[in-house]
C-alpha cells in the first residue's frame, strides 16, 4: 500500500508516447479514416448522452427505485452483496470460549465464520445503537473489508469498551471510521505478529512489556495484546474474562471454526496484473497487504509511463477471474470462487485504483479484464502504481514463504527482512529487485497475462469456479469455507482468435466438449455467438441465481462453434434458475426459468443460431454506452487489441461503426 519509488537515477527509462501532444499527429496518420473514426464516435457519443424520456437516470420519478431483490431476480451478477445466511451441513461443535482462550482465529480475521452476518439487522433497535445504528454498520462494515477483520470483534470491543451496541448512547455517538480503523490495525498487529513474525510480547497501560500469552492461539494473542493496552499488568485476565462475557451475550455460543489456510493449501494460478507485452517496474518488495500490521503480502508494480501521483493511461488487468465485491476508495476486491462474499475462498485485491475507469462492484472478470488505472487513491504512495495483495478465507497471506507463497506468472517473491526489500525470480527469466531495496539489480518486468497463457489456464480456472461453491456448500462446520481447488486456469477474451468480420455468420453448433465431468454429475452446457464473428471460442461466465439461495459463478470456455464444454454443478444446484451468460466485451445473454441439478442441461442463447451478442460492452456495466464510446477511442489512439471489435486483426472504420451500431444496448 506504500510507496511506489521511481526507477533509480541512471536506468535508461522508457517515455510515454501517448500524451495529448501527439494526439493529433496520430490522427493525421490514419487519414480520412482516423478524422472519420472520430467525428462518427463523437456525434455517437453526444447523441446517446442527450436526455430522454423516459431515462430511468434522468426520470425523477425513478430515483426511488432501490436496488435488491429485483435487482437478484433479474440478473444473478449483480448480487456481489452478503449472501443469505446459512450454509447446510452437520450439527457444529461449539467453541467453548474461556479468558485463556477467548477467541479463535476464524473469529478474528473476516472468514466464513462471518457469512451471512447483517451488521445493520444486528444493530437495529438496540439500546446503545440507537439512531446512529445506520452509521455504525456502514462503518464497521467497511472497516471489515478493507482489514479483513471480524465485523462481530469490532462489534464486540466497542460494546465492551463504549456501551456502543446495548450500552449508553454517547459511546455509539463516539463510533468513527478512524476509530474502528485503529482497533482493527492492533488487532491484525496482534494476529499476524504471532503468526509470521514471532512477536510475544504485550504493551500495557504504563507502558511495560510484559510476555503475552505463549501457548495461546494466535488470535487471542491478538486480542490480548489489543486488550491489555487499557489495563495494568494484572488486570489483564480479568479484562479477558470482561470480553468472554460480552462477546457470548451479543452472539450466543458459535462453532469451532476451520483454520483460515488449511495444511496442504495451493494457491490458484495469478497471472501478472498487466496487459501482455508491456513492461512495468517492481517498485515495491513484500511489505504490508493492508497497513504496515498485517502480513507482508503486497508486492508493488510501477507502469511505464511515470507519470507521478496522477491517475496513469495505463491499465490493469485481472491476474484471475473472479466477480469484484468492493470497489471503493482506490481498492478493488475480486473473489475468485464466485460466491459474493468476500470471506470465504480466494480474495484477489488490487490498491490505488484510480476513480475513473475503475471497475465496478457486481463485475465479471475474465483474466486480462481491466480493473482499473495505477494511481496513488486509496493509501501513501509517492508515485502511481498497483498494490497486489491475497486472501484466503478472510487472511492476508504473506507474499514470500508462509503457508502459499505468492505465484505470479511463475515469478516468485523474496523478503530481506524489511518491508519493501526483496526481489522476485522466475526459472527462465532471471530476477529482478525492487526499487524500494536497498541492494542493485535489473527492475523491469515484462507480463504474459494475454490470450495463450490465459487460454492454457482455462480449464483449471473453470474448475475452480465451479468445485469451490460446491465445496463450500458441504462444508460441515460454518467456517470451513474452500481452500482453494486445484491450480486454477484463466479464461480466454472473448476476440483472442482472429477472425473474419461477418456480422452474422455462425456455424453450425458442433458437440459439447467433454470438461471431465464427474460421473452422474449435472451439467450445464450453452451455446453463444458473437456479433460480427466468425468463430465463436471464448471465455464464458456463467452466473445461476433463485430466490433464497446465493448466486453462483461457473466458468467455461466454448469452441468455434459457440459450444461451450459440459460444465459440472454443484451439488447444491436444485431447481428453477435465472442464467446469464457473459462474455468479455459483449453485452450478456439472459435465459430466465430454467430447472437445473436434475441431469444435463444445454441452453441455447443464440435462439438457433439468429441471435448475436452485440459488442462493444467495454467497462462491464450491462451496457453499451457513451463510457464504452470513450474507453475505444482510447484503445483505438494507443492501438489496443480490445477496439478490434470483428476480430479481423485490424482496428478501422468497421470497427467504429460496429460500436456505433450498438450503442445504448443493454
Amino acid at each position: 500500500m506504500a510507496a511506489a519509488a521511481q526507477p533509480r537515477p541512471g536506468r535508461a527509462m522508457p517515455t510515454s508516447t501517448s500524451t495529448h501532444e501527439d494526439f493529433m499527429p496520430r490522427i493525421a496518420h490514419h487519414g480520412f479514416a482516423g478524422i472519420a473514426i472520430c467525428a462518427l464516435v463523437a456525434v455517437a457519443i453526444l447523441a446517446l448522452a442527450r436526455p430522454r424520456a423516459g431515462d430511468g437516470a434522468l426520470d425523477p420519478g425513478a430515483a426511488g427505485a432501490a436496488p435488491g431483490s429485483a435487482d437478484l431476480a433479474r440478473d444473478p451478477f449483480e448480487a456481489s452483496g452478503l449472501p443469505a445466511p446459512g450454509m447446510p451441513g452437520a450439527a457444529p461443535t461449539p467453541f467453548e470460549r474461556t479468558p485463556a482462550r477467548a477467541l479463535q482465529a476464524g473469529e478474528l480475521v473476516r472468514g466464513p465464520g462471518d457469512r451471512g452476518f447483517d451488521v445493520a439487522a444486528f444493530l437495529a433497535g438496540r439500546g446503545g445503537a440507537g439512531g446512529r445504528a445506520a452509521a455504525i454498520a456502514a462503518v464497521v462494515n467497511q472497516v471489515s473489508v478493507q482489514h479483513a477483520v471480524s465485523a462481530r470483534l469490532l462489534l464486540a470491543l466497542l460494546e465492551l469498551e463504549s456501551g456502543a451496541v446495548d450500552g449508553a448512547a454517547s459511546g455509539a455517538a463516539a463510533v468513527s471510521v478512524d476509530r474502528v480503523a485503529a482497533m482493527a490495525a492492533w488487532l491484525a498487529d496482534g494476529y499476524y505478529g504471532a503468526l509470521h513474525r514471532g512477536e510475544t510480547d504485550v504493551q500495557f497501560a504504563d507502558g511495560r512489556r510484559g510476555p503475552g500469552p505463549a501457548a495461546a492461539d494466535p488470535a487471542h494473542f491478538a486480542l490480548a495484546r489489543y486488550l491489555a493496552r487499557g489495563v495494568a499488568a494484572g488486570q489483564l485476565d480479568a479484562r479477558l474474562a470482561e470480553f468472554t462475557a460480552v462477546y457470548a451475550r451479543l452472539f450466543g455460543p458459535r462453532p469451532v471454526l476451520a483454520p483460515p489456510v488449511p495444511p496442504g493449501t495451493t494457491q490458484p494460478p495469478l497471472l501478472l496484473p498487466w496487459p501482455e507485452g508491456e513492461q512495468w517496474y517492481y517498485t515495491g518488495g513484500p511489505h504490508g497487504a493492508w497497513g504496515i500490521a498485517t502480513a507482508w503480502g503486497a508486492v508493488d508494480f510501477a507502469p511505464p509511463s511515470l507519470v507521478g501521483c496522477r491517475s496513469a493511461p495505463e491499465w490493469v488487468v485481472a491476474a484471475a477471474p473472479g466477480v469484484v465485491v468492493w470497489s471503493d476508495d482506490g481498492l478493488v476486491l475480486v473473489d475468485m470462487d464466485g460466491d459474493g462474499y468476500d470471506g470465504t475462498g480466494w480474495v484477489i485485491a488490487y490498491l490505488h485504483m484510480a476513480t475513473a475507469g475503475r471497475v465496478a462492484a457486481g463485475a465479471v472478470l475474465a483474466a486480462g479484464d481491466r480493473v482499473g488505472h495505477p494511481s496513488c487513491e486509496g493509501g501513501v504512495a509517492d508515485g502511481a502504481h498497483v498494490h497486489f495483495a491475497r486472501r484466503l478465507n478472510g487472511q492476508w497471506l504473506p507474499a514470500d514463504g508462509g503457508p502459499v507463497p505468492l505465484d505470479l506468472s511463475g515469478w516468485t517473491f523474496t523478503s530481506y527482512g524489511a518491508e519493501y526489500d526483496g526481489s522476485m525470480a522466475h526459472p527462465d527469466r532471471g530476477s529482478r529487485m525492487a526499487v524500494t531495496s536497498r541492494r542493485q539489480g535489473d527492475t523491469e518486468v515484462v507480463s504474459d497475462n494475454g490470450p495463450a497463457r490465459r487460454a492454457a489456464l482455462a480449464d483449471a480456472w473453470s474448475a475452480y469456479g465451479a468445485a469451490a461453491p460446491a465445496a463450500l456448500a458441504a462444508a460441515p462446520v460454518v467456517g470451513a469455507g474452500d481452500t482453494g481447488a486445484p491450480p486454477a486456469a484463466e479464461p480466454a477474451v472473448a476476440g483472442d482468435e482472429p477472425a473474419p468480420a461477418a456480422d452474422e455468420a455462425f456455424p453450425p453448433a458442433s458437440a459439447a466438449p467433454d470438461a471431465g465431468a464427474p460421473p452422474g454429475a449435472a451439467t450445464l452446457t450453452v451455446r453463444i455467438a458473437l456479433g460480427g464473428r466468425a468463430t465463436h471460442a471464448a471465455s464464458v461466465v456463467i452466473g445461476i441465481a433463485r430466490a433464497g439461495a446465493p448466486p453462483l459463478v461457473l466458468m467455461g470456455r466454448t469452441d468455434a462453434g459457440g459450444v461451450s464444454n459440459a460444465i459440472p454443478l454443484p451439488e447444491s444446484v436444485g431447481g428453477v434458475y435465472h442464467v446469464t451468460a457473459r462474455v468479455s466485451g459483449y453485452l450478456p445473454a439472459e435465459h430466465v426459468g430454467v430447472a437445473l441439478g436434475a441431469g444435463d442441461v444445454v441452453i441455447d442463447f443464440t435462439a438457433g443460431g439468429v441471435v448475436a451478442l452485440p459488442a462493444g460492452e467495454l467497462d462491464a456495466n450491462g451496457a453499451i454506452d457513451a463510457a464504452d464510446a470513450a474507453l475505444w477511442l482510447g484503445e483505438w489512439y494507443r492501438g489496443g487489441g480490445a477496439a478490434d471489435l470483428d476480430g479481423d486483426g485490424q482496428v478501422g472504420v468497421r470497427d467504429a461503426w460496429r460500436l456505433v451500431r450498438n450503442l445504448g444496448g443493454g
